[in-house]
């Protein structure tokens, strides 16, 4: 079922994809990891947010 049209502007509005590809055969290691992990997403916020504030702390 498609989703209403204010759903759609909603998401637009309020959300920003971001896509990125890993090679089967040079990022092996890391597609079999996150293979394991139950929240990617998740886990690639709180790696993010941990390196930004290493570099702020660095900024200091």
């Amino acid at each position: 079922m498609p989703k209403p049209e204010y759903q759609k502007e909603y998401l637009k509005r309020s959300y920003k994809q971001i896509k990125f590809e890993l090679n089967r055969n040079t990022d092996k290691d890391i597609l079999e990891f996150l293979d394991t992990v139950d929240n990617k997403q998740g886990l690639l916020k709180r790696l993010l947010r941990e390196e930004m504030e290493r570099q702020n702390s660095k900024q200091k």
